[in-house]
């Protein structure tokens, strides 16, 4: 910790340093230029040596400055204040700024009539006659500019932290609701089974519903996963549901295997399934067939999930699940994705889905 410390001591010096050595070189080369047009030799370098306490304490007074600024900075309303407070301030430091330039040099060349002609009246005459703090008011100015731009950047992050925040509030309640609509659903199949005295198949389920649970609770808190991960829990529920409809229900999956590595939201393909299977299988007698399927378009997922059912013959009210999962996608993806439910040719629904295809935890 210590040197971290230290290390950061040093790169703010050196960035001190390095502010006040332009002002230091363009005054030394300004005298030299002088010098020489009133026909005197003279070095650079000396005028540079000389005019160096000068740099040198103003380096000093820089961080003092800076927290003058940050704790009576300029913004909003608040103008007149801090041009009370800095107004003085700025004549009294610039004042101690030159009676240490002047004790330096007299510690480097003595004057044989002592220290009390540092500060004689002549020397506070000539003083009273620039005493502007043109070097406060350039440090105040590059502070406070500094600052406003820290500030902004805070309150950009406060800002993108409360979206998040509220975000996740938002994805946490709609999942806790899709979660007791699937357990719903599930349990009104066992029951189903129960009344007619299927014990068989009510142990079957009741087996299938126990690994479907402790896949939702392996994931708790995880607000994304593997599309692969997605589908061994979807298999688990499809598992689940080919004991309901038994010969009534075929799968065909055709999954890229360069997909199953996207990021997807947990618990996103589970209700587009459920809505083929109630709406599309289920509605004929026969059954049908259910496929899935996923590819990468670039920088896009795509999944298309479709049944053979008697397709969407006319709008219809969305259930819970489709309901929350479109909320879902609008608040993780807004402008970047695409849902939509479409009757397929020659019998049937599918839902297409578009997601940015990531390869990283958002």
């Amino acid at each position: 910790m210590k040197r971290v410390y230290l290390k950061t001591y040093l790169s703010n010096a050196l960035i001190i340093l390095g502010l006040w050595s332009f002002p230091l070189t363009m005054l030394a080369w300004q005298k030299h230029q002088a010098t020489l047009a009133n026909g005197q030799e003279s070095q650079w370098f000396q005028h540079f040596l000389g005019n160096l306490p000068y740099a040198l304490l103003w380096s000093v007074f820089t961080p003092i400055i800076w927290l003058l600024a940050r704790r009576v900075s300029f913004g909003g309303k608040r103008f007149l204040t801090p041009l009370l407070f800095h107004v003085p301030a700025g004549f009294l430091i610039t004042l101690i700024h030159d009676m240490g330039v002047r004790m330096i040099m007299f510690a480097l060349h003595p004057n044989p009539s002592g220290p009390l002609v540092l500060f004689s009246q002549r020397w506070f005459s000539n003083w009273l006659k620039n005493p502007w703090p043109e070097e406060y008011a350039f440090v105040l100015v590059l502070a406070s500019f500094i600052l406003f731009r820290e500030r902004a950047r805070d309150s950009e992050l406060r800002e993108w932290e409360l979206q998040t925040s509220l975000l996740t509030s938002q994805m946490a309640g709609l999942k806790m609701h899709l979660q007791p609509h699937f357990l719903f659903n599930t349990l009104q199949t066992i029951n189903s089974f129960a009344f007619r005295k299927d014990t068989q198949m009510v142990s079957k389920l009741l087996e299938q519903l126990g690994q479907l649970l402790r896949s939702v609770l392996d994931a708790e808190g995880r607000p994304w996963v593997y599309l692969g991960q997605e589908l061994e829990f979807l298999n688990q529920y499809l598992a689940f549901e080919k004991l309901r409809f038994q010969d009534r229900l075929s799968l065909e999956l055709d999954i890229d295997p360069e997909t199953k590595q996207a990021y997807i939201p947990h618990l996103i393909l589970q209700p587009l399934v459920e809505n083929a299977l109630k709406h599309g299988i289920n509605q004929k007698i026969d059954g049908g067939t259910l496929k899935i399927r996923t590819r990468r378009d670039q920088n896009s997922l795509i999944i298309q999930v479709q049944d053979s059912g008697p397709g969407i013959k006319e709008p219809r009210g969305q259930g819970i699940g489709l309901a929350h999962t479109q909320t879902r996608l609008a608040l993780l993806f807004p402008n970047n994705h695409q849902f939509q439910l479409k009757p397929v040719e020659g019998g049937g629904t599918e839902a297409f889905l578009v997601l940015p295809f990531l390869e990283e935890e958002p």
